[in-house]
């Protein structure tokens, strides 16, 4: 993987689930970083009230940034391997994940967030193996982003948004990668 990715991306859960899967050496594992068996419940009655405003915004653009990031990487790895599965499929998706949190955005009166990745920033890889394998870690991030964050107080549109996305990531893109690594 090329050092200009993780400098492109530095703080992102990408990124720190690719470092700790390739400084460990478990690229072989069954799950990626962060990504349990755990299910996610929805918060007790004994929980803290919602989001405040700034907080929710903060939290959806997390969302919208790694949706973002996702389609930039696998936009890139078309642009170098060409149009192959699962990037082929996939790519859309994270582009109709994204969509799904510009309207939490837009259904509070608040502009959806440009994204702050673009292809060519994303790292280019030696083989389409190694790219796969950039998929499933990203995937694996993406889910426990959500995971962390469905454990929260969340308004039932975004919850509902948050989980769709999860289950998509954790039942369709990851088991996808997990087949071309």
């Amino acid at each position: 993987m090329r050092t200009a990715w993780i400098g492109a991306t530095m703080g992102s859960l990408t990124v720190l689930a690719a470092a700790a899967l390739l400084s460990s050496g478990c690229g072989a594992s069954s799950s990626p970083p962060g990504v349990g068996s755990t299910s996610v419940t929805s918060p007790s009655s004994t929980s803290p009230s919602l989001l405040d405003d700034t907080a929710l915004r903060g939290l959806l653009e997390a969302d919208i940034q790694d949706e973002y990031q996702a389609q930039a990487l696998y936009t890139r790895v078309l642009a170098d391997f060409g149009d192959l599965r699962p990037f082929s499929n996939i790519v859309e998706a994270e582009a109709q994940h994204a969509r799904s949190v510009a309207v939490l955005f837009a259904s509070r009166g608040w502009t959806a967030p440009a994204s702050r990745f673009t292809p060519e920033a994303m790292p280019s890889f030696e083989t389409f193996r190694e790219a796969c394998q950039a998929g499933w870690v990203a995937e694996g991030a993406n889910i426990a982003l959500y995971d962390s964050q469905l454990g929260q107080a969340l308004p039932d549109d975004v919850r509902r948004v948050l989980q769709a996305n999860r289950d998509a990531s954790l039942f369709n893109h990851l088991p996808a990668f997990d087949r071309c690594r």
